[in-house]
Formats: structure tokens, sequence, C-alpha cells
């Protein structure tokens, strides 16, 4: 990301960036970060000064609009305030499978963190479900949950959560299972959940 960099004054001087109360970084027009991460996102003070005028601090927060291997902010005492974002693909960071017998509520559910905020879909054997009878699909946030009504036998077996943004997709296996099945799905935890990451480059 590169924005321009005029510093008005009959002379031209040095800028100070200072990130987080570092040491500042004298007589440059731009401020690069090399392989930006999530926790360098935040509020900079950038001092813009020469030998006529005193000096002009501005509180620059630097917007690189997606994630990158290297970003490039300017110190500009016309520019108020610019926002730095982390994005990121969704990580897929809690999942709940379900033990239900036949005839209740099975309720399966999935939560993930993503900048930009994840779309979720559901799948069943390679099927995209949709809120149809039986089957309610809920989104609240960065979590989705999946209720089937009524649970058959037919209806135990594997799920697939899938979140998505365009920075790229992950996929968890869940599943809901009936009491004598306890024991074929003991291993399938939270912790253990199957996770599938697919990066897009855009």
């Amino acid at each position: 990301m590169e924005r321009s960099c005029p510093l008005e004054g009959g002379a031209m001087g040095g800028s100070d960036v200072v990130p987080g109360g570092a040491e500042p970084l004298d007589g440059e027009e731009y401020l690069d970060i090399i392989g930006i991460m999530r926790n360098q996102a935040g509020r900079y003070e950038c001092k813009a000064s020469n030998d006529v005028a005193t000096p002009d601090v501005k509180y620059v927060n630097a917007n690189p609009g997606r994630e990158r291997d290297i970003s490039r902010f300017d110190c500009n005492p016309l520019v108020s305030m610019v926002t730095l974002k982390y994005r990121h693909p969704p990580t897929i960071k809690k999942t709940q499978s379900s033990e239900t017998p036949v005839g209740r509520v099975g309720t399966l559910q999935c939560e993930a963190t993503a900048v930009p905020t994840p779309e979720f879909e559901w799948y069943r054997d390679e099927k995209r479900l949709s809120n149809a009878q039986g089957v309610n699909i809920q989104i609240l946030g960065t979590t989705t949950v999946l209720m089937i009504a009524n649970v058959t036998e037919e209806d135990y077996g594997n799920y697939t959560c899938v979140a998505s943004n365009r920075l790229g997709v992950q996929n968890a296996s869940l599943f809901l299972y009936s009491e004598y099945g306890r024991r074929r799905h003991r291993g399938y935890t939270t912790q253990r959940t199957s996770l599938k990451t697919v990066t897009r480059v855009i």
C-alpha cells in the first residue's frame, strides 16, 4: 500500500514514526513493515519537522488493505488518521459434535475467527445443507449452529462446517451420533477435529 506524502514548508525535513513507544526512525518519509503481523495493528505517531516551522505531530493508523509481506506507510502531517487492520483467512477454533438420541434435536456448533468476517456453509456427504424441513442453520457473528429436529438413524454421521472469506477457506468435520455410537466417535473431540485449510491468493 502506498500513499503520497507531501510535507508543507519552505524546506523539507525528516520524519519520525514511533510504533508503540519504540525508538523513532529518523529521516524517512515512509515506514516499511516487513512481514506485517496481527499484533502490529494500531496507532502510530508521525512527526514531520524542518528548520522553519514547529514540528507537526499526527497519529497515523495505516491500513494495508489486506495481508501482505511488506507494507509501506507514509508519514504525512496532512493525513490525520488511517486504520491498520490485520486481515487473515478463517481459523476454526472451536467445534461441538453431538450425542443425540432418536427423536431429539441434534445440535452441531462451529466457531471461526477471520477478517473479513467469515461466511459459513454446512455439508453432509458433500451435499450442501440449507434451511429446510427438519434442518435449521443459524449464523451468529463468528459462530454457526446446525440444528436437526427429530433425529433419525439416517441423520447420524459426519457433517462438515466450512468457513470462508476472500482470503481462504477452512473445513472442520463434526459428528452426530447415538449413545451406542459413543465409543466409535469418542476420538472426535474439539481438540482433535479434522481440519482442512485452503488459502486464496488475491
